[in-house]
């Protein structure tokens, strides 16, 4: 739907002719990202798809430009959410795909297309040329910023700008583009097909192309992880032989996957818990194999063993609640420097994408005093509920489930940061558990 703006909102910037005004104006109607601000008269640029990776220069817009610029601005929405342009004259969605030849060798992609009906809609879903409109587009974006969405897809439409005679020929094709009919708007209906598109598309091809969705992030509302687990790095370190397996479990938290790396962590710390014996337990066992007539009574001193630990309570103790006891383990004021570090977040309910909400682990006025006397229940507790909600379908968990979105991800980070350090405290200690 185009938005309601008065003309003269642009044609009052001095530092624009009023040709570039006007293609501004028509670009602004439907793009409303777009914002002129009329004391500072600063608007020199925008940003095509919201991108702050990407940028125009307003003065490349001119009476000179070719027709396709004129109905680039006048007729095409950038949507945020997509590495499209939708074209509301022709009510159709051009995807940006590639120049690189090698990306569609062998695929038979050039000459894809196909009917999908979802929801009572029949689309027609198609590879083709590039339009004109997107090859000028291209030519009059310039890259300002690091990116995670391939500069829009436009880094191949760029390169084959610059390319050699010879590269022409071995490296790239005629720009192609993945169309999609029947769309007249960006809205929740059209991503929802888009998520169905891409499923049957992967279905019937494992190697197709998918539609990429780029999701609107919150701003950050949390404060980055301190450095040292302690106030410094230490001059020397003594060294256990720490289990492999979760040594590779580790290493594998380092990725940028939030979801994986939560998951990790608790990892390590159940896996530790599977070997949890009580204090009492390990002092009796202590006790026993210490005993200088260890190897002259062998067999009673291991029936003494067994019998210790069939009379032991942890023996019947169930998995959670040797997780429990084995976070409960350790220090608190480890655990509190980090939720301290972010007090805002833990002390507030926390809604994620999914349905899932996670209760406040402290209150708002809390100190580690009451920290402390409250025990680390509520720590493991809460530990277990977000492994259940990100691992477990909507049917096994009544509270929701954590969809994997860029949202989530970042609303996931302080408990990431928290279940860091439980599960480093656990591995560090886990030849003394």
């Amino acid at each position: 739907m185009e938005k309601e703006l008065k003309e003269d909102e642009f044609s009052g910037h001095t530092k624009l002719t009023g040709e570039q005004n006007a293609l501004l104006y028509l670009f602004s109607l439907n793009n409303d990202y777009i914002k002129f601000d009329p004391v500072e008269e600063e608007l020199l640029a925008f940003k095509p798809w919201n991108d702050s990776a990407l940028q125009i220069e307003l003065h490349q817009l001119s009476e000179e430009s070719p027709p396709a610029v004129k109905e680039l601005m006048e007729h095409c929405v950038l949507p945020p959410k997509l590495t499209a342009i939708l074209h509301l004259d022709k009510n159709e969605l051009e995807i940006i795909y590639t120049s690189f030849k090698k990306a569609v060798l062998g695929a038979n992609l050039s000459t894809r297309s196909f009917e999908i009906t979802h929801n009572g809609i029949t689309r027609v879903c198609r590879f083709s040329p590039a339009s004109q409109r997107l090859i000028e587009l291209s030519r009059l974006v310039d890259f300002v910023g690091p990116t995670d969405n391939n500069y829009r897809n436009l880094f191949s439409f760029k390169l084959m700008d610059l390319a050699s005679e010879e590269d022409l020929e071995t490296i790239f094709i005629s720009p192609l583009s993945f169309y999609i009919s029947n769309v007249s708007a960006i809205n929740d209906e059209l991503i929802a097909f888009i998520r169905t598109l891409n499923f049957y598309m992967s279905y019937f091809d494992h190697s197709t192309p998918r539609v990429m969705v780029h999701e609107e992030v919150t701003a950050k509302g949390y404060n980055d992880q301190g450095r040292y687990r302690h106030e410094s790095f230490p001059d020397t370190i003594d060294a256990e032989e720490l289990d492999v397996a979760l040594l590779t479990y580790w290493d594998e938290t380092f990725t940028d996957n939030n979801f994986l790396r939560f998951i990790y962590l608790f990892r390590i710390v159940e896996n530790v818990s599977m070997s949890y014996a009580s204090d009492t337990l390990r002092s009796k066992v202590k006790h026993l194999v210490s005993r200088p007539d260890v190897r002259a009574k062998k067999s009673e001193i291991i029936d003494l063993i067994c019998e210790a630990v069939n009379s032991s309570d942890t023996k019947v103790l169930d998995d959670f609640l040797k997780f429990e006891r084995t976070v409960g383990s350790i220090s608190e004021t480890v655990l509190w420097q980090e939720i301290d570090n972010n007090r805002d977040y833990f002390s507030s309910a926390q809604h994620f994408d999914g349905g899932y909400t996670l209760p406040a682990l402290i209150g708002k006025n809390d100190t580690i005093d009451d920290f402390i006397a409250k025990g680390l229940s509520p720590v493991s507790r809460s530990m277990r509920d977000i492994r259940n909600a990100l691992a477990h379908g909507k049917d096994l968990i009544k509270g929701g489930v954590i969809l994997p979105t860029a949202n989530n991800s970042m609303l996931l980070q302080p408990w990431v940061y928290l279940a860091q350090l439980a599960a480093g405290e656990v591995l560090a200690h886990s030849k003394s558990r």
